[in-house]
């Protein structure tokens, strides 16, 4: 067994969070469509939110709360996940790269928040009870953001 504790999960967070604000903000520059580029500073801004709420969650916790068993290959799992599904630094500049569209930069947004949704889904199962509230939260903005974006997709 592989020792993986709430704190990681926090941190895996905390960085798909700021990693999204990162892209958020690069794509908002390459447009001067204001629904886009408001849309996509305000997506910046939320994911800013939620990496403060991920970095309180986890230093709400001291080391002994922290440490929990999950399955051997769990943390690969979600370290896969984050590293090539939602926003990783490696990823981003490429496909920023590639979206000079409105319709792109949508698409990406949309399954960006997918991605994310699903994560958080999947980690609600190993976090602490007092946690879930604040996660379902988050969920629930993601949701908003991807109905946001399909909506203003539905315009172009």
């Amino acid at each position: 067994m592989n020792l993986l504790n709430a704190k990681d999960v926090f941190e895996f967070s905390v960085t798909i969070e700021k990693n999204g604000e990162k892209f958020y903000r690069k794509i908002a520059q390459k447009f001067t469509d204001p629904a886009i580029r408001d849309l996509f500073v305000f997506l910046a801004d939320e994911e800013v939110k939620h990496a403060a709420l991920f970095q309180k969650m986890t230093d709400q916790f001291t080391p002994s709360q922290l440490a929990q068993i999950y399955p051997d290959d769990y943390l690969q799992y979600l370290k896969a996940y984050v590293d090539h599904q939602i926003f990783t630094n490696a990823r981003l500049e490429k496909d920023v790269e590639h979206i000079n569209r409105p319709e792109t930069a949508l698409e990406f947004g949309i399954w960006r928040e997918l991605d994310t949704i699903l994560y958080y889904q999947e980690i609600k199962k190993y976090m602490p009870a007092q946690q879930l509230d604040q996660v379902d939260k988050i969920i629930a903005e993601e949701r908003k953001h991807f109905l946001r974006l399909i909506e203003l997709k539905k315009q172009y």
